[in-house]
């Protein structure tokens, strides 16, 4: 029985001890596993610190040279200089920069309304711009004495539309962006173009039209131009022709020199 009993405590002892232990071997597998993934890193973040400390040091170096460089020169620097004036070369600027056009406008001087409807009616000369339809007017510009070689017609709009927040300055109806603009030739030939007198004129004994200067566009802002065309001879006139182009179209304003604010047609050189 004796020997039963310690057989049967051997069993248990058995059944107690652990299938299999850990060896030396393995402890060192499983710390080499668990390291591996670190081994990598401080080679590269030591690299990455030898640089920045480079740079750093090489920053550190090149300070006092730009500091030196920013100051500005002495006295005797600006003497040891080949070209001690700094103006030189300025007085041959003006060679080289581009020239500034001047332009030259001038007003009508002479303003005059002409009704197809009544051939007769002699309107006068006066500020008053009317054509529609059955009305064109007449402008004469005086061309300056130094001409020039290409011109334009200009149209400027009114500022303001109402004259004391209640009177139009311009009235306008229909189609008004193709005015035309004519260039007129006086059609007897002892009375030149610079004595045609706008004043006593009427529809009837109104000048030819000659060339189509261009087209203006009243809505456009802040003006419109005329494609520019050949000057006139200097000391002469332009008298020009404006009349609507599509029907169903009307203009009135008072063009007036003092108050060019009001709107204007004028003659640019």
């Amino acid at each position: 029985s004796t020997t039963s009993m310690t057989l049967h405590h051997t069993d248990k002892d058995e059944e107690r001890m652990p299938l299999t232990s850990p060896t030396d071997t393995d402890s060192q597998d499983q710390g080499t596993l668990y390291e591996s993934p670190n081994a990598a890193g401080p080679p590269y973040l030591l690299w990455a610190c030898l640089v920045v400390a480079v740079l750093s040091t090489f920053n550190v170096v090149l300070l006092p040279f730009s500091l030196h460089g920013a100051l500005p020169l002495t006295p005797q620097e600006l003497e040891n200089l080949p070209y001690v004036d700094q103006r030189i070369g300025l007085n041959r600027l003006a060679a080289f920069a581009p020239s500034t056009q001047t332009y030259y406008r001038s007003q009508p001087d002479q303003i005059a309304r002409l009704n197809g409807k009544y051939k007769n009616a002699v309107y006068g000369t006066g500020t008053q711009v009317v054509f529609s339809t059955t009305d064109v007017t007449l402008m004469r510009f005086v061309v300056p004495p130094h001409g020039g070689y290409m011109c334009n017609v200009a149209w400027y709009p009114p500022q303001h539309n109402t004259m004391h927040g209640r009177t139009k300055v311009l009235e306008t109806e229909g189609d008004v962006s193709q005015i035309e603009v004519w260039s007129v030739i006086a059609f007897n030939s002892s009375i030149p173009l610079p004595k045609l007198d706008l004043d006593t004129m009427s529809w009837g004994d109104r000048p030819i039209r000659g060339e189509l200067l261009g087209t203006l566009n009243l809505n456009s802002t802040p003006n419109a131009t005329t494609v520019d065309f050949a000057c006139p001879f200097s000391d002469m006139v332009l008298i020009v022709e404006l009349r609507c182009l599509i029907p169903r179209c009307y203009v009135k304003f008072n063009q007036i020199p003092a108050i060019p604010a009001y709107g204007m047609f004028d003659y640019v050189v």
